[in-house]
């Protein structure tokens, strides 16, 4: 898990990921459309993305038909390794 990474790194900055994570999924929850939608030509319309505050981690997610967060995807790892959990929902 990333946060225990991050704790192994620096202890503490686990906890701080989540805490990041926690605020972009309550932003999201609150204001679904806060994220801006991803525009690569590989991805289907739809797909947005909150940028963590202090780490270079994207909440990837959907709002349609339902709300579903699909991915916490590193900013430089290859754009949509995460393409075939869009299946599942």
């Amino acid at each position: 898990m990333t946060a225990a990474w991050y704790d192994d790194a620096r202890i503490g900055m686990g906890d701080r990921f989540l805490s990041d994570l926690v605020d972009a999924i309550e932003l999201v929850e609150q204001f679904p459309e806060a994220g801006g939608p991803w525009l690569l030509g590989m991805l289907p319309d739809g797909i947005r993305r909150v940028r963590l505050k202090r780490f270079p981690y994207l909440l990837v997610y959907v709002t349609d038909p339902r709300l579903v967060a699909v991915a916490i995807a590193h900013e430089r790892r290859e754009p949509g390794y995460w393409l075939p959990r869009l299946r599942e929902l």
